[in-house]
């Protein structure tokens, strides 16, 4: 019988734990519907039976629940109710226009892993019962309209790993407690009322990777401690009254990818170390910045770290000095109201990225004349042979251009150009009507007042033909048509991007191949790029919500057009903001 008792006294011991268990479950179960209902969040149609509460929309039950995800789905209104007595939740989420102020008993969802109260009109200040959420990981409530300061609870939540509370009006200093969330990943306090300087203790988040402060009215330096940051692959501190310097240790940033300093009070010299970084975006616009270019960007191309650096903006500083040849073969590069002086070599003038300016500034081009002149001669001397260059062939070209129009009356009804040197001319939708010298005349032969942006294979220029009619030529850069074994390869893509006729890619109307140059002739579209209507503020803004998503749906659809409905199916390489055309997405090629 020892046997058999050792067998049935566990099943036994198990029955009677199950039957203690029972109750106490069912009870906290009753608890949870009861809070639920409460909540106001659930209409009757699920709340009239509390015994199932577990297969409510946006529920998730582990024998308790564990999870609330709140979506626009649902009848939410104001917090209200008993909503924070379920301790058992892991996930608070929500995408609502939530109202209200955020409860105090917000503290007592002590399992609480996930709180994201975001794009909802909560108002009244960020309760202090906050930091007793002790597994919190992920804390999200932007944009909201949440006043107050930031409480110095939240420096308690040991396990925060990503923190955004941009877009409130939140006013008062940074607490310096924020120092003490070791884990933190994400910080992102942009777009609010802060006060006071940069705490140092922000050094210490030694996991940190993307960090942004901007649009706030912070004073004081940028605190060196920043550079103690290894992860770090944004900073963002752009729009406030910073003064001071650039740490000149700003180079052990290895890691950084985006650096926004711009609308500051910032002074001194651009360090030299930031050539150094894997930057693709750095903004030091709106300061007071001086000295030169090349004593910080002069080893661009040569460092091996810049090959990657999209977008240079150093306007409304106080430059000076020459432009380094290899700033201006990046990508986009705005170098405006300084007080820069200099040539600017002809054989890249046509290859300057889009949005290149120089107003206030004493650049000038290299005209063909003056390639070899005295490089000692003043700048004055300079510009008076420019000048006279620019008049003589101004001259020449009236006469010329008067020369070519009586030519071409004579040849009005005569087909497509075929030169005798080879060349070949091909136009798909303008009736033969156009020639190489229309393109050549429309662009003042490829002048950079039309260049309008540049791509990965050459530079795009808009030109109004003869007819009228606006198109955007991309004329490919000289390293490519230099290449005799590409213009095969250039005439055979151009015939298979000729078929492609889909309302979300740009026509390609035609190409030619001349000694010269090579171009492709493309649809123009007047609104310009999304990386180009994004970086301005009043058509930022009309760019709405409801108009991002169709441009993203439009260039879902384009690549999915090109993917399974081109024969051969097409890969797009470079699928970016400079790519995506319009307020409606219109997909060109790099």
């Amino acid at each position: 019988m020892a046997p058999l008792f050792a067998i049935c006294f566990p099943i036994i011991s198990t029955a009677i734990l199950l039957l203690i268990l029972a109750p106490s479950q069912t009870i906290i179960a009753n608890s949870e519907a009861e809070a639920l209902i409460s909540s106001g969040w659930w209409s009757s149609h699920y709340t009239k039976n509390n015994s199932d509460h577990c297969h409510w929309p946006a529920i998730t039950c582990a024998g308790l629940v564990v999870e609330i995800a709140l979506t626009t789905t649902l009848p939410i209104g104001a917090f209200h109710g008993d909503r924070c007595s379920i301790t058992t939740n892991t996930s608070l989420l929500s995408f609502n226009s939530l109202t209200g102020v955020i409860p105090t008993q917000i503290g007592a969802l002590s399992q609480l892993r996930y709180l994201i109260l975001s794009f909802s009109s909560l108002t009244g200040a960020i309760p202090t019962q906050i930091g007793a959420l002790s597994n919190i990981r992920y804390l999200y409530l932007s944009p909201n309209n949440l006043t107050g300061m930031i409480p110095i609870e939240i420096g308690a939540l040991s396990q925060l790993t990503e923190l955004d509370l941009s877009s409130n009006n939140l006013t008062g200093a940074i607490p310096t407690q924020i120092g003490a969330l070791s884990q933190l990943t994400y910080l992102d306090l942009s777009f609010n009322n802060l006060t006071g300087v940069i705490p140092t203790q922000i050094g210490a988040l030694s996991q940190l990777i993307y960090l942004d402060f901007s649009r706030n009215n912070l004073t004081g330096e940028i605190p060196s401690e920043l550079v103690q940051l290894p992860r770090l692959r944004l900073l963002k501190l752009s729009s406030n009254q910073i003064s001071g310097q650039i740490p000149v240790d700003i180079g052990q940033l290895s890691q950084l990818r985006i650096l926004e300093l711009s609308s500051n009070n910032l002074s001194g010299f651009i360090p030299f170390q930031i050539a150094y970084l894997p930057l693709q975006k750095i903004d030091l616009s709106q300061n007071s910045i001086q000295g030169t270019i090349t004593s910080a960007f002069g080893s661009i191309g040569t460092s091996g770290y810049n090959e990657v650096l999209l977008l240079v903006n150093l306007s409304h500083n106080n430059l000076s000095g020459a432009v380094p040849r290899a700033l201006l073969e990046l990508g986009t590069v705005d170098l405006s109201y300084n007080a820069l002086e200099g040539p600017i070599p002809i054989d890249i003038r046509c290859e300057l990225p889009k949005c290149v300016l120089f107003p206030n500034g004493k650049l000038f081009k290299y005209s063909a004349s003056t390639t070899s002149s005295n490089k000692e001669a003043s700048n004055t001397n300079y510009t008076l042979i420019f000048v006279l260059v620019a008049v003589f062939f101004g001259l020449l070209f009236l006469g010329g251009g008067f020369f070519l129009f009586k030519i071409k009356a004579k040849k009005s009804n005569q087909e497509p150009l075929v030169t005798n040197e080879g060349d070949i001319f091909k136009i798909w939708n303008f009736n033969g009507k156009i020639a190489y010298e229309d393109i050549v005349r429309a662009t003042e032969d490829f002048e950079i007042s039309y260049c309008i942006g540049t791509g990965g294979y050459g530079s795009v220029y808009r030109a109004e033909l003869p007819n009228g009619r606006v198109v955007a030529l991309k004329k490919l850069h000289r390293m490519e048509g230099e290449n005799p074994t590409y213009d095969k390869c250039f005439r055979n893509e151009a015939e298979i991007l000729q078929g492609i006729r889909h309302q979300n890619i740009v026509k390609l109307f035609g190409y030619c191949l001349h000694k010269r140059c090579m171009f492709l002739i493309y649809e123009y579209v007047e609104r310009g790029s999304l990386f180009c209507i994004l970086r301005d503020e009043n058509e930022a803004v009309e760019l709405d919500w409801m108009k991002r998503v169709n441009v993203v749906k439009g260039v879902a659809h384009a690549l999915s057009y090109m993917h399974h409905d081109c024969n051969p199916p097409i890969l797009h390489r470079d699928v970016l903001q400079q790519y995506t055309l319009g307020f409606k997405a219109r997909s060109t090629f790099s």
